[in-house]
């Protein structure tokens, strides 16, 4: 009769403990059905020590080249001999997926050798990396539809042929590192935009004596979308230290901070949120990017455009905020020769920033050049159907 009684209670126990954390049991589910559908097919492929095979083309190895450097003489490789050899050209690779492999391997070197410690990791983390892609994917799906359909949004992300050809086991491209602050960087913007205060940032334009406390105030008020902007700026900070086309992800951002305050101008619904927002997001991000774009080099093509393009986006809103208290009768007219004046001006001074915004750093807008690049190939239709 007792025995009876305690089987009762634990399984009551188990019941109740599945009930209070059931998302995250699912979702904990699904993140080793993606590993074991990610190792499985190439497991016996993958691990043959020292060689290294791979499927994701000529990039893995160069990746796997940058670890073994960093392990050898614990700094980054800046300039490469063998790139445009005999001259050599400069390292185009973030750093931070290297180092992190850099960094587990050298955990685990007392169990398996340094060298052998990330030889495992790299043919692994882009799997893992993938898996850990459901949860800014549920994440997502559930602020837009509901917790079920964040579930099944999860879900079906992992069986994408899509997702899961980048994070094979043997793939080595690291493009899932980078997807995953990609989406964070999205999701966090939103949850800052869904939490703040839709009030007024600064009460009175005229008074600039105001602006510091009416700055203070607002904070106070937005301690939650704080937080998350500043989580978005992180995500950005991390996906520039990851992908140099970074560009792709704040375009995106920054054309939907500019249509809704066009939105919030015409129905004369403030903007000083989108606007503080915007600037914690932006400013964290490129702050965190800017000694490595600057110490290896990169700052005048991969940096400063973008910088340029932020700034632009902040002083739109800002003009937003500035007329946006005013009639229709001026504020649109003003809003659109503001922004063709300068559209023009920046297409003369700076067409390499126009180009950038344009074109997303070449992401939406195809160059004769960026067509040379194989993986950049648009898919057929029928297998990019299949994909998704």
């Amino acid at each position: 009769m007792f025995e009876t009684v305690e089987r009762n209670e634990n399984k009551f126990d188990l019941t109740l403990i599945f009930k209070r954390y059931e998302t995250e049991i699912i979702l904990g589910i699904i993140f080793v059905f993606y590993l074991f559908m990610a190792n499985f097919f190439s497991w016996s492929q993958a691990f043959d020590y020292p060689f290294l095979n791979n499927s994701g083309g000529s990039d893995p190895y160069f990746n796997y080249y940058i670890i073994q450097y960093i392990l050898t003489y614990h700094t980054q490789l800046l300039h490469e001999l063998f790139l445009n050899y005999p001259i050599g050209a400069g390292n185009p690779r973030p750093p931070f997926f290297h180092w992190m492999i850099a960094f587990v391997a050298t955990i685990l070197s007392p169990i398996f050798g340094v060298y052998k410690a990330a030889y495992y990791a790299f043919a692994e983390f882009d799997a893992v990396f993938g898996a850990l892609l459901i949860i800014p994917v549920y994440l997502m799906a559930k602020e837009a539809f509901g917790k079920k359909a964040g579930i099944i949004a999860a879900f079906l992300y992992a069986l994408m042929p899509g997702n899961l050809s980048a994070g094979i086991l043997t793939d080595g491209r690291m493009h899932t590192p980078e997807l995953l602050f990609a989406f964070l960087a999205i999701y966090f913007f939103e949850m800052a935009i869904k939490n703040a205060k839709k009030g007024l940032f600064i009460n009175k334009l005229s008074d600039v004596k105001s602006y510091l406390p009416s700055i203070i105030s607002y904070y106070s008020k937005n301690k939650k979308a704080t937080i998350y902007a500043l989580l978005s700026g992180a995500a950005l900070g991390g996906l520039m230290l990851s992908w140099q086309g970074y560009a792709y992800i704040q375009v995106i951002i920054l054309i939907y901070v500019v249509v809704q305050s066009v939105i919030n101008l015409l129905t004369r619904k403030p903007t000083g949120y989108l606007t503080y927002i915007t600037t914690l997001s932006m400013f964290l991000g490129f702050l965190m990017g800017a000694y490595y774009y600057y110490g290896s080099g990169l700052i005048s093509g991969w940096y400063t455009p973008e910088v340029q393009m932020a700034v632009l986006g902040i002083a739109f809103l800002i003009l937003i905020n500035i007329i946006g208290r005013k009639p229709w009768v001026i504020t649109v007219p003003l809003t659109i020769a503001v922004s063709l004046g300068g559209f023009f001006v920046l297409l003369k001074l700076e067409p390499t920033t126009m180009h950038t915004l344009i074109s997303g750093e070449g992401y939406f807008i195809k160059t004769r050049v960026y067509t040379t690049i194989a993986e950049a190939a648009p898919l057929p239709l029928g297998e990019y159907i299949n994909s998704f």
